[in-house]
């Protein structure tokens, strides 16, 4: 079976459906395929802080293009949108940007105010209860 060159570097890019598509239409990669894209992979923020954006790394927990449920499954937050074309594709490149407002977090989320505002009460909440403990 013929390999497409860019096979490999369009490997990170793609969600596991798309990506057993394209194995079912040209083959697994190889073991030194997969080796070179491990060995890209960033392991530190020191590796990928200046890294090529948008992040081609969607396994990666900070990226924003998936997101793993407490069920283990994945969610799209944006599904219309393909990874290359996100605006932002990083959570730590936004977090070092400084604070941000709830409605900015929310969409890129994609999630709705009222959710972040939850998931903010209960981190705050659980802050509160770790810092009462040391006093």
């Amino acid at each position: 079976m013929r390999r497409n060159s860019a096979y490999a570097e369009r490997i990170v890019w793609l969600v596991p459906r798309q990506l057993r598509k394209l194995i079912a239409a040209e083959g697994p990669l190889s073991t030194k395929q997969l080796q070179r894209l491990q060995q890209e992979r960033p392991r530190t923020r020191a590796d990928c802080i200046n890294g090529v954006r948008p992040c081609p790394f969607t396994g990666c927990r900070y990226n924003l293009y998936l997101e793993v449920t407490e069920a283990g499954s994945l969610r799209l937050p944006r599904a219309n949108v393909p990874p290359e074309e996100m605006s932002e594709s990083c959570a730590l490149d936004v977090a070092d940007r400084g604070p941000h407002r709830r409605q900015r977090i929310a969409h890129l989320l994609g999630l709705t105010n009222m959710r972040v505002a939850q998931v903010e009460s209960k981190a705050l909440a659980k802050v509160r209860a770790a810092m009462g403990s040391l006093i």
